[in-house]
């Protein structure tokens, strides 16, 4: 009986913390979102960049075809 109630315990601190988490990040969007947005878009172009150049820097250095 006591076991559940401690991992209930435990699960809810989880929750909680998981929700000051996201908590945290809504704020952090909502205040930044310009530079989330911003740092997305260059995430994004950098993995377009990397997907395009890595196999053809591979097959450079390789010789592999892919």
């Amino acid at each position: 009986m006591n076991d559940t109630v401690e991992m209930r315990k435990s699960e809810d601190s989880c929750n909680y913390a998981i929700c000051n988490v996201y908590a945290i990040i809504c704020n952090t969007i909502r205040n930044h979102y310009m530079d989330v947005l911003l740092s997305l878009i260059w995430v994004y172009f950098s993995f377009d960049y990397y997907i395009k150049c890595v196999p053809i820097t591979i097959q450079t250095l390789t010789g592999i075809e892919f």
